[in-house]
């Protein structure tokens, strides 16, 4: 996770904008797991998005114990409801598993992904949603006859989550996000390593290609 940095803009204040929503916001870069993301973590309730862009990350929620972690999703959306109405389809995980898994449970944390764009309409707004995703996971049980491993039946929960979006100008956006610097750093760092990656596989690719020849 990123270090959190709680000095707030004192320009952003001034022009209003309100406090707990700034806070919640730095709550929520520190919450990060992945660097470059900007994500709706389970510890996050609000994040501040710049008006002309569009936001487009993963929405987090709480799920039920299942063996080996397993689960899977559908029926994926996001609900507007203020301060207008729409629904989105999102996207989620779509796996499955075998009739047999390690003897080992977990709390899973399902996920859906959705782009919302942001108009200046609703610039120093609160737009109000509702994430919602059913989820599809095996729960087990040990000690039946003939079980090998672990056994399991297949359940099915539906899960929502209540999220905000703060409305902000770009600018104020920019300084935002210029008072965590760590963010940043760890958003370019996360860029150099695919980089850095992506430019190793190419040279195997080559070396490859020559040695069959």
């Amino acid at each position: 996770m990123w270090p959190r940095t709680r000095e707030i803009p004192a320009g952003l204040i001034e022009k209003g904008l309100p406090r707990a929503v700034l806070e919640d916001y730095a709550k929520c870069l520190g919450e990060q797991k992945t660097p470059g993301t900007v994500n709706f973590e389970l510890g996050c309730t609000i994040l501040l998005v710049a008006y002309g862009s569009t936001w487009e990350g993963k929405i987090f929620f709480r799920g039920p114990i299942a063996v080996d972690n397993r689960w899977n999703g559908n029926s994926a959306k996001l609900l507007v409801e203020e301060p207008y109405r729409a629904e989105i389809m999102a996207e989620t995980a779509a796996s499955w598993w075998p009739s047999s898994l390690p003897d080992k449970t977990g709390e899973i944390t399902p996920w859906i992904k959705v782009a919302l764009p942001m108009n200046r309409e609703h610039l120093h707004q609160t737009i109000r949603v509702r994430a919602m995703v059913d989820v599809h996971y095996p729960e087990g049980y040990w000690g039946a006859e003939g079980c090998i491993g672990s056994c399991f039946v297949n359940k099915r929960t539906h899960l929502e989550r209540d999220i905000q979006f703060f409305v902000v100008s770009p600018d104020e956006y920019a300084a935002m996000r210029e008072a965590f610097p760590e963010a940043n750093k760890a958003a370019l760092g996360f860029a150099v390593i695919l980089a850095i990656v992506g430019f190793i596989g190419l040279v195997g690719s080559v070396a490859g290609m020559r040695y069959s020849r």
